[in-house]
């Protein structure tokens, strides 16, 4: 019997170091398309950390701020190709790709709350719709993050949707860029790395990046002593996104893990940008000399009412944009915003 118990022992001694040992690791690269620095870039580092504190380190995550590997707008091919293992991305950037993604990422002029667009992934049919379409391109959509409306700097006052005609604007390709357009702006194609010098040459009159705070976080307000604030184009969706062959790899445990960490990034994310929003509209004016315009009621109807036609019309372009359309559509009249 004793005999029995010390081999039993011994059996067990011997499988934990070797179940310990063949416990598999895995190490990704992600890029943010934000700077380092800002709230959402510093949020995205925690969240690498948190996923692997809470994976007893199998998932190693190593984050890269934007253009480290490639440029925004790039990273969904990086992801794919297996350039990068996931990013923090934002949906909108792909729009080239599919009209789809931009009809996903940034229903211009929809919500009003990042709230509420985080209902449509939850409740609203949003998050199978995203995966279907980024299946298509062998990555992985883990979930949807959000941030505050963004903010528009400008190196001249923007206080009506006429005041947009000419104005040189950097902005993504899709429903934002066309909207712009729509108001008569000339839309420019720019790398987030070179704002602060656009803005300073006169390359760029204005901007749609960040939020208000972040913004500010990366001196934009040095050039640009104007801002749209409170915001009144962009409740963009972000995105935590992996290639699709090292999602399959994972476990289930770990899959878990992933997922729910991406939902505290995203909570995060929102509460940093409230936070530094708040900071930044008391000291901007002040301290900077940054003059704040916020748009009057009948002006934002106006831009809305351009939106709706725009992204209507956009939608048209392919069967998975129409899909998304048709169901945000449907979502925003449950909730009262159409």
């Amino acid at each position: 019997m004793k005999l029995n118990n010390i081999l039993a022992g011994a059996v067990i001694a011997a499988a934990l170091p070797l179940s310990s040992a063949i416990a598999q690791e895995y190490n990704w690269n992600f890029q943010a398309f934000m700077p380092a620095g800002s709230d959402a870039y510093t949020a995205f580092v925690d969240f690498t950390d948190r996923v692997e504190a809470m994976s007893d380190g199998r998932i190693k995550i190593t984050p890269l701020p934007e253009d480290s590997v490639v440029s925004g707008r790039e990273q969904l091919d990086a992801v794919a190709s297996g350039i990068l293992n996931g990013q923090f991305g934002s949906i909108g950037y792909n729009a080239g790709q599919d009209p789809a993604f931009g009809v996903l990422g940034n229903f211009v002029g929809g919500y009003d709350s990042p709230w509420q667009a985080q209902a449509f992934f939850d409740e609203g049919g949003g998050l199978e719709l995203a995966r279907e379409l980024y299946s298509d391109y062998n990555v992985h959509f883990v979930a949807p993050v959000f941030w505050q409306g963004e903010s528009i700097p400008s190196t001249i006052p923007i206080t009506s949707v006429a005041d947009f005609a000419g104005v040189k604007i950097r902005a993504p390709e899709g429903t934002v860029g066309r909207v712009f357009a729509e108001m008569g702006a000339s839309v420019v194609g720019l790398p987030g790395s070179e704002l602060f010098q656009a803005l300073s040459t006169g390359l760029i009159e204005a901007t749609d990046y960040l939020t208000l705070g972040q913004n500010a976080q990366v001196g934009l307000h040095e050039s640009a002593k104007y801002a749209i604030y409170p915001g009144i184009h962009s409740n963009p969706t972000l995105e935590i996104s992996v290639n699709a062959d090292d999602w399959a790899e994972l476990p289930d445990d770990l899959k878990a893990i992933v997922v729910g960490a991406t939902r505290v990034l995203s909570v995060d994310v929102m509460q940093r940008t409230y936070l530094t929003d708040q900071a930044a509209a008391a000291r901007l004016p002040t301290e900077e000399g940054v003059t704040l315009i916020d748009w009057s009621a009948e002006e934002r109807r106006k831009l809305r009412e351009i939106s709706a036609g725009v992204m209507g019309e956009y939608a048209t372009e392919s069967d998975m944009a129409q899909r998304i359309y048709d169901s945000q559509v449907v979502f925003m009249r449950s909730i009262g915003l159409l």
